[in-house]
């Protein structure tokens, strides 16, 4: 349960002590090298140490990113802990008060005109008034209470005696009304207990280890502010922290001690000249040192859009890095133009729409004219986590609103599953109008419950009787829906509920169909089937409560029209194509070969023929070649003397053959070759003579039947599900959505191809695909799946390997392809950018070992590791039990969840898929019965 309690995070309770030993020094250690977590993940960052205060004792301040909606501020005075906010503060803990002693979290102002380190900005004076709309937030009004001290607390890290126990109570509150923590001096917050709508909820402390780093300097860049106006001055100030104990001195080679670029656009040092007088600076422990800079348009004119600024100290390793964005110049809202916003309720579960409204009201006495973009005219984010899709387009088209006096207008938004996935936590909805600075937000939950819903629609066929032109209803067609998670979806979905429910019915009389129960947010592969008619897939996500899928069966043609086989050259400028209805056959079934010539060239092009006979066609078998001739001879046009055919510039023009392979090649199937020769006896370009246009094509017979699909996408993916009668599973991802076309999948237990020394075949799978979906492949994840019982006692899944059948080639030949296995789930899987046979062997099969079970348990490092996107872990497990193995980022936040289940013993190994994390460190952990360890990883893009 992360990021739910808007508190004081375990990373601020740990930090070292600047008072005296007698202070809560004991319950702030800075234990350098090392990060205290608890053990879900949820580890807060430093921002920056600052001073607050005028003409006081310096105080250090902890800066956090905050679980909520902003970044809110720490400090310590003696055995107290204050929250900071424009000028006031807040008392959060007292380590020095007695057991019973209570006390209400209110806002008091600081004397002597503070600074807000947070937003830089200077505080009201002492006597102002403290207002709601300013501080008022979900913990004023809260009391907190010391329990009691000196108790003894259990954690996975250790057994811990005299812990200081603090109750927190919030009224009115619904989810963490109450809160209880307990620290242990010398390690700081070590357990903390609250409730929740689903139940109560504990964290316990747990340790992660990290690498040294070169130098204890820990760079921080903040701006004056969020967002900027193009051609405004952007202000910025860049802190270096020491966090060690011992003072550290830089020396730099010139006057410049700090360097910036935007983008890579920008860069400050090559527009400001640097004395070459050596600089040195000396930063002491547990202090900072800053640098402030503006940046103006005049330096460089950062255009309108989002950018990242990147600092770094010349000659070290020190850099960080910040986003900001810069707008078109917004105008402020007047006071009596009120913005609101919405949601539809309070708690949400995950996956299901966030639905909400925004209002604009207009006080004044007379009507307001606003003047917003023509389309997606309301901007709108979550916290900082997540922006609407349009924030960062081009310039729209404006138009102007008017507003009548007294009246509401208002437009309805909705964030689905589709634009993020929602972690269980508390979020606020920020929203306003795209051109005005203005905005303002609603407080929701996301809890970790399922919604359900419903899936329906309407299956209809065409009519095999093609003289009727209306649809029939597919009364009876199987509609079968399976959960499944695409791949480049892994990390979003590993945040959901998993459901592994499969759902089915049939079409009634009227075609129509009701799937009940169904998880709202998840992806799902939809198959339709009926007697006669082309089986139909398509992949989608339930984002309402109600999904609506209407469907359209094709009948099962003898003569396909689609080719999924096909080959092309290019010839003094003609386009040949020549190809087959698909690449896999059974020994009986009809085929249909089509040559196609395109005329490119800015002239006609006339063949002569000698007789009716235009394409000679034939096929390759085992006992020779087969002249396969025409049933239907082509007519002499009237009025001409001989055969010919003219091509326009820009025609195309087709020689279509259909036959098949029953009394032509024997039972148990094998390879062969379809060709076409062109048999003109003239052709109007000199360069081309008789025998040279023409081309073959080959294909597979085998016994096994091929799964020929109208396949759909959703978000880019196109996911084909075989596994209930066959082992495959192909997730093919496109550049565009919604494209739709045939795939053709065929499972064969016999290798067709050539064998492989010290390779045992396993199984094949051929794929093939339609000129749609080839032309909008991006690449395509073709997964095997296997069984253990099936291999010998010397298996090891890491030897299986998925090799691709090159024929493209004059040497066809197999080709390994950079295969991951995953023991956990029992599948191999690689990545292609062309379809054809995908074959499962398991490598040095003669030679294997016997796999005895693991003696230890052991995490081993991934490989590869850096990687790009994906990497292997391995692990290995003495005895069966229930494991866990989890992936964070360097702030401790849960990204992935690889497993979450029981294992049986042995060695085993799964994919982690990093394509939508950014570039950086990462960490993975296993955790199995008395047993816990944590590697490190690196992702680079």
């Amino acid at each position: 349960m992360r990021r739910i309690l808007p508190l004081i995070p375990v990373v601020l309770l740990l930090l070292g002590a600047q008072a005296s030993a007698q202070e809560s020094a004991s319950f702030f250690p800075l234990d350098q090298g090392r990060v205290w977590v608890y053990d879900d993940g949820n580890m807060d960052k430093i921002e920056s140490f600052i001073k607050v205060g005028d003409g006081r004792p310096p105080i250090q301040a902890f800066v956090f990113s905050g679980y909520n909606f902003a970044r809110r501020t720490f400090f310590r005075e003696g055995m107290k802990v204050y929250e900071w906010k424009a000028g006031y503060r807040r008392l959060w803990y007292d380590f020095g008060a007695s057991p019973g002693d209570s006390w209400i979290m209110a806002w008091e102002p600081v004397s002597g005109g503070a600074t807000d380190p947070a937003a830089g900005k200077n505080g009201p004076p002492p006597d102002a008034p403290v207002t709601e709309k300013d501080l008022d937030d979900m913990n004023t009004g809260a009391t907190m209470t010391l329990v009691a001290v000196g108790e003894k607390v259990t954690v996975p890290y250790g057994e811990f005696s005299g812990a200081v126990h603090f109750r927190l109570n919030r009224p009115g509150v619904s989810d963490a009304g109450y809160v209880e923590e307990w620290f242990v001096p010398g390690f700081g917050c070590v357990q903390r207990v609250w409730d929740t709508i689903a139940g109560a909820h504990q964290q316990r402390l747990a340790k992660l280890i990290r690498p040294e780093p070169e130098m204890p300097l820990r760079m921080d860049i903040a701006m004056d502010k969020d967002g900027y106006t193009a051609g405004e001055d952007i202000g910025f100030t860049i802190t270096v922290l020491n966090w060690s104990d011992e003072d550290v001195t830089l020396e730099f080679p010139s006057s410049l001690q700090v360097d910036y670029r935007i983008d890579d656009a920008y860069l400050y040092s090559r527009n400001h000249e640097a004395m070459t007088v050596v600089s040195k600076i000396t930063i002491p422990a547990r202090d900072v040192v800053k640098w402030s800079f503006t940046h103006t348009a005049a330096d460089y004119a950062v255009p309108i859009g989002k950018h990242v600024l990147h600092a770094t100290l010349p000659g070290t390793k020190v850099h960080a890095s910040q986003n900001f964005a810069v707008f078109s110049s917004e105008p402020y809202i007047p006071r009596g133009i009120v913005f609101g916003v919405r949601t539809d309720k309070e708690i949400y579960a995950q996956g299901e729409p966030v639905k909400f409204t925004f209002t604009v009201t207009n006080r004044y006495e007379q009507a307001y004219d606003l003047t917003i973009p023509e389309t997606d005219p309301v901007k709108y984010r979550l916290d900082e986590r997540w922006a609407f899709p349009g924030a960062d387009a081009p310039e729209p088209v404006m138009t102007t609103v008017s507003v009548p006096a007294g009246e509401t207008i208002s437009w309805d938004g909705e964030i689905t599953a589709d634009d993020i996935a929602l972690e269980p936590g508390y979020y606020a909805l920020f929203a306003g109008l795209r051109g005005y600075t203005d905005e303002v937000y609603v407080k929701f939950i996301v809890q970790r419950e399922l919604t359900f819903g419903t899936v329906s629609g309407y299956i209809m066929a065409i009519p095999t009787d093609l003289v009727k032109s209306s649809l029939d209803p597919a009364s009876g067609a199987a509609i079968t829906l399976s959960p499944v998670i695409p791949k480049n979806y892994e990390r979003d979905m590993s945040i959901l509920p998993v459901t592994d429910a499969v759902f089915s019915t049939k079409a009634d009389d009227q075609g129509f169909f009701t799937l009940e129960q169904v998880p709202v947010g998840a992806f799902y592969v939809l198959q339709v089937s009926k007697e006669g008619y082309q089986p139909y897939c398509a992949t989608l996500r339930t984002l309402e409560e109600a999904t609506r899928v209407d469907v359209t069966l094709r009948p099962k043609l003898e003569e396909p029209g689609n080719q999924l086989n096909y080959r092309r050259h290019e010839l003094a400028g003609l386009l040949i194509t020549f190809g087959t209805d698909q690449s896999v056959y059974t020994p009986d079934s009809p085929f249909k070969a089509a040559l196609t010539i395109r005329n490119t060239r800015a002239e006609a092009v006339r063949f002569t023929f000698a007789d009716e006979q235009y394409v000679k066609w034939s096929l390759d078998s085992e006992g020779g070649i087969i002249e396969l001739v025409e049933d239907e001879r082509a007519a002499r046009p009237a009025g001409t003397a001989e055969f010919s055919i003219t091509i326009e510039p820009g025609e195309t023009r087709e020689f279509v053959r259909t036959s098949t392979f029953a009394g032509k090649v024997p039972e148990h199937g094998g390879k062969y070759a379809i060709r076409a020769e062109l048999r003109f006896t003239g052709c109007s370009i000199p360069e081309i003579g008789p025998g040279d246009i023409g081309d073959y094509i080959k294909v597979l017979v085998t016994p096994s039947e091929s799964n020929r699909i109208e396949a759909r996408g959703h978000n880019k993916e196109i996911v084909v599900d075989l596994r209930r009668n066959s082992r495959a599973l192909i997730n093919i991802v496109t550049r565009t959505d919604d494209v739709a076309g045939e795939v053709a999948v065929t499972e064969i237990t016999k290798n067709l191809h050539a064998s492989r020394d010290r390779f045992r075949f396993v199984t094949m799978v051929d794929v093939d695909a339609d000129a749609a979906i080839r032309t909008g492949m991006e690449h395509a994840l073709v997964r095997i799946y296997y069984r253990p019982e099936d291999f010998g006692p010397g298996f090891a899944p890491e030897k299986l390997v998925i090799s691709h059948w090159d024929d493209k080639s004059d040497h066809p030949r197999w080709e390994d392809l950079e295969t991951r296995v995953d023991t956990v789930n029992g599948f191999v899987e690689a990545t292609t950018t062309s379809f054809s046979s995908f074959a499962l062997f398991e490598k040095d099969a003669a030679t294997g070992v016997d796999q005895t079970v693991p003696s230890a348990f052991r995490l081993e490092q991934n490989t590869p590791n850096p990687f790009n996107p994906s990497t292997t872990i391995r692990f290995a497990l003495p005895a069966a039990g229930t494991v866990r193995l989890m992936v964070y980022n360097i702030a401790g936040q849960e990204v992935a969840r690889l497993v979450n289940g029981p294992l049986p013993a042995g060695t085993h190994q799964v994919m982690f898929e990093g394509s939508r994390l950014a570039s950086g460190v990462y960490f993975y952990r296993l955790q199995a019965p008395g047993f816990t360890r944590t590697r490190k990883m690196l992702l680079i893009k």
